[in-house]
């Protein structure tokens, strides 16, 4: 398993689509942080607490590329079969693509989440809107659903056998995802949950209006994310084991 998960690691760096679908994404995080955000924004955490979850959800983009390249692509070049024709357990040949997925998925995407809030702290500070420990609290979380997230994509692409197929689903959950409403019950919806704070206006000043957040997170609401990430992402990937250990590759 740990020979498979090397290579398609040495693999990686050859994949020019996974690594520009990263950094057009950067792009775009910067974008929403310097370009399309309220000209108000002086610092990191109002950013954070006023920037619509669309700016996070940009970055599932990338699990939805990085899942398809990493899995699909080699059902597509017949690779997942000749590892099994050269003696591979098929539980090996799943768990050593699921997991560098899981892993790579995961530290990818909460890089692009946290680095546009790096960015502007650095340039304008952090500010009073939210402490650091909200903030850091949110965004720990945030990998839960991540990682669920990633597992749904691993059991699309045993469905399908094709990388492409699997970025089109992938950009069609974070889609459909961001309509229902901030919860627990999807994975997007989840992700969605940690980005939303609730604010009410202080007082008014000329043009400006002062605005407080709410930074806390409930527990339910971090108990239920925890509990139902692990709980689906880990039935999405048994299945996914399940099914590619049932299934007649062709």
């Amino acid at each position: 398993m740990w020979n498979i998960a090397k290579a398609q690691l040495y693999q990686l760096k050859r994949e020019r689509l996974v690594l520009a679908m990263f950094f057009v994404i950067l792009l775009i995080q910067m974008v929403f942080a310097f370009g399309v955000g309220d000209e108000r924004i002086v610092s990191g955490s109002e950013y954070i607490a006023t920037m619509d979850s669309m700016s996070v959800m940009w970055t599932l983009f990338f699990v939805s590329v990085l899942v398809g390249q990493m899995t699909g692509k080699d059902f597509m070049d017949r690779t997942a079969n000749y590892e099994l024709m050269t003696g591979h357990l098929r539980s090996e040949v799943f768990w050593g693509r699921a997991i560098p997925v899981l892993v790579l998925g995961t530290v990818g995407t909460m890089i692009l989440v946290l680095a546009p809030v790096v960015v502007m702290s650095a340039a304008y500070g952090w500010g009073d809107k939210i402490t650091v420990g909200q903030y850091a609290v949110r965004f720990v979380l945030m990998a839960f659903p991540i990682l669920r997230i990633i597992s749904e994509l691993i059991f699309l692409t045993m469905l399908t056998k094709n990388a492409y197929l699997t970025m089109v689903l992938g950009y069609l959950m974070v889609m459909l995802g961001d309509v229902f409403p901030p919860n627990v019950i999807l994975g997007v919806s989840n992700v969605n949950l940690l980005c939303q704070y609730s604010s009410w206006g202080i007082y008014s000043f000329g043009d400006y209006e002062y605005v407080m957040y709410q930074g806390d997170l409930s527990a339910s609401s971090a108990i239920a994310t925890v509990l139902s990430s692990l709980i689906f992402g880990a039935a999405f990937l048994v299945l996914s084991n399940s099914y590619f250990k049932k299934d007649d590759l062709r």
